[in-house]
């Protein structure tokens, strides 16, 4: 086909037009939203401080990481997640961040079931030679099985059954809500054509290629929610009488470094968590 058709077709340089929106939309959500986009980069500092203990473990003189691989794997896979939500929630991707997000609670919920469950850690790290990945996941993981296992979890950091009840519940309606965005429920499909936008409150943007949802920071604040949840039955585990093997030969010092972040993020989180859905979605 001849080129001279064309002749007044003016072609969009793709990685330099998002490059450049990437970078305004950045400086944006720190004015828009400042407390969240704080919060959460604390929150990621503290479960990647977390992760470098295994990691100096690996990379020392003898090699030797700490047990329990099911449970280290997936916090890797979360601090990964929690990473990719950051760029997109920064980038104005607020229902692209949602599907990132639900895979984060339940990564979480199956690495903190690893954690207390070493058989349940073995059979997810694939150790059986008979092992079958749909298998697992249907046995263990989907139509809410993973919630058993996730009740062990709160009953082992010392919660009451009444509020085990309700952390379950929460969770299951949220997981629910986020599932729309990974299952294209018209809405999330709305919301990412023509983004009810948050710089122009009762404008619809048509922001396929990013733009600041007025749903974006109440959907940073259940991520970073998500993260000191975590982070928190993790330090409960912890520094309890009698921590699992996957904790257990962790030093004070190696620690340190963990902790530290751990405090600056949850004075923080309490501190400011009551601001963080001005929309109060």
């Amino acid at each position: 086909m001849s080129s001279d058709k064309f002749k007044g077709a003016v072609y969009l340089d793709v990685d330099e037009y998002l490059s450049q929106l990437e970078i305004a939309l950045k400086e944006e959500a720190t004015k828009l939203f400042p407390l969240c986009i704080e919060l959460l980069h604390h929150g990621i500092q503290a479960c990647i401080e977390f992760q470098n203990i295994n990691i100096r473990r690996m990379q020392s003189d003898d090699g030797k990481s700490l047990s329990n691989n099911g449970f280290w794997m997936l916090l890797g896979r979360q601090v990964s997640l929690a990473c990719s939500f950051r760029l997109l929630i920064l980038s104005g991707f607020e229902d692209a961040s949602r599907l990132i997000a639900r895979s984060l609670i339940e990564t979480n919920e199956l690495a903190l079931a690893c954690l207390v469950n070493e058989n349940l850690s073995k059979a997810y790290t694939a150790e059986d030679p008979a092992y079958n990945e749909k298998s697992f996941w249907k046995r263990n993981v989907a139509y809410g099985k993973i919630n058993e296992y996730y009740m062990r979890v709160l009953e082992r950091v010392g919660l009451e059954p009444e509020d085990i009840d309700s952390i379950i519940e929460y969770r299951k309606e949220v997981k629910e809500v986020l599932s729309s965005s990974v299952h294209s429920a018209v809405f999330s499909a709305f919301r990412s054509e023509l983004v009810p936008s948050l710089s122009k409150p009762g404008y619809l943007y048509p922001g396929s290629a990013g733009h600041h949802s007025i749903h974006s920071p109440s959907t940073c604040a259940g991520v970073i929610e998500e993260i000191h949840h975590f982070l928190e039955v993790v330090i409960k585990l912890l520094i309890s009488n009698n921590p699992p093997s996957a904790l257990a030969g962790i030093e004070k010092s190696e620690a340190d470094s963990f902790f530290a972040s751990f405090l600056t993020f949850q004075e923080f989180f309490f501190k400011y968590r009551d601001n963080l859905r001005p929309d109060k979605e």
